[in-house]
This record gives C-alpha cells, sequence and structure tokens, in this order.
C-alpha cells in the first residue's frame, strides 16, 4: 500500500494535518494540566499518555520521510515500552532499554549513508 508523502500532499492537506494533530495534543495537555491540577480525575491518562509519543512517532515513519525513519522509530519504542510497564506487562524501563536507541542511530546513519551510494550510482 502507497501512503502519501508529506512533500506530494498539497499545502491544505498538510496544514489540516498539522491542525488535527495540534489541536489533539493541546486537548490532550489541557487534559493532562487539569489532572494533575486535581480539577478532573484521569486516571486512564495516568496509563495511556504514552500512546500521544506512539501516534506522534507513527505520523513521522508514515508521513515525514525528509527526516528520515530514526526520530519517529525512537518515539514508538520509548511509547510502548512506557505503556507496556504502565499496563504490568513488562518491568523493563527506559533505563535499561538506552542502548537500544544507540543501535538505532547507528542504523539510521548507514542507511543514509547506503541511500546516498545508491543515489550516486
Amino acid at each position: 500500500m502507497n501512503h502519501p508523502t508529506a512533500s506530494t500532499l498539497s499545502p491544505s492537506q498538510v496544514r489540516a494535518r498539522s491542525a488535527v494533530l495540534g489541536l489533539a495534543l493541546i486537548a490532550f495537555g489541557t487534559l493532562a494540566l487539569l489532572d494533575a491540577r486535581n480539577l478532573f480525575d484521569l486516571a486512564l491518562m495516568q496509563t495511556f499518555w504514552p500512546l500521544v509519543l506512539m501516534l506522534v512517532g507513527l505520523d513521522r515513519l508514515v508521513w515525514q520521510r525528509s527526516s528520515g525513519w530514526m526520530p519517529g522509530a525512537v518515539l514508538l519504542v520509548i511509547g510502548s515500552t512506557m505503556l507496556a510497564r504502565n499496563l504490568g506487562l513488562t518491568d523493563i524501563g527506559l533505563h535499561q532499554i538506552w542502548p537500544l536507541f544507540v543501535i538505532l542511530g547507528g542504523l539510521s546513519l548507514l542507511s543514509r549513508r547506503g541511500a546516498a551510494q545508491a543515489e550516486r550510482g
């Protein structure tokens, strides 16, 4: 399945996509702030807030090809790890998987280098 990249979207589609993501983040942040001030009880937010990181990571992987796959992959890994820990599925924390980000950085550099060499022929 071919997904359009950010460069193939019309300017109005890019603005609409940015507006939806921006409004979703503002709504989430507002609810989190109200919850932190005990003005609104969002017990589920304490568990599921890493979904925001996962959604932003997925957005970067699917739509923002210009920055490479690394930022999206990192956000997905961080969000997934945090959500799994919040749900009690694992006791692994970010302090235990930070070397994975070093590995992902190396893979990202190698994939960029390989792509650049392929373009040169």
